[in-house]
């Protein structure tokens, strides 16, 4: 339970850091899609650290869920190809690479 709490805060600090910093204008949203997007805790932390610089705007259950699952099915389009389908410039790791499993049933 400490870990989770403590994984959110990270998350939420680095994400109105950023958002601080690069939306410097009145009216600011954030749209939250994912898997986080279910997390009401999450969405809760971000919304306070976000008052008065963003909105957090968490669209509807069917959209998020949908997202994810396209976003998924890309991926593993992307592995079956063995085509790079983890980016270093989206997740933050040292290099770009190919994640996923093919799972061949006997």
């Amino acid at each position: 339970e400490n870990l989770l709490c403590t994984s959110v805060a990270h998350i939420t600090d680095q994400v109105a850091l950023q958002v601080k910093k690069y939306c410097t204008t009145r009216n600011n949203s954030l749209l939250v899609t994912g898997g986080g997007a279910h997390n009401t805790f999450l969405i809760t932390q971000l919304t306070q650290k976000l008052s008065g610089h963003a909105e957090v705007v968490v669209p509807d259950k069917i959209l998020v869920d949908y997202k994810e699952a396209l976003v998924f099915g890309l991926m593993g389009a992307m592995r079956l190809e063995n085509e790079t389908n983890v980016l270093a410039s989206v997740t933050g790791a040292q290099r770009d690479s190919t994640s996923g499993i093919i799972f061949y049933p006997a």
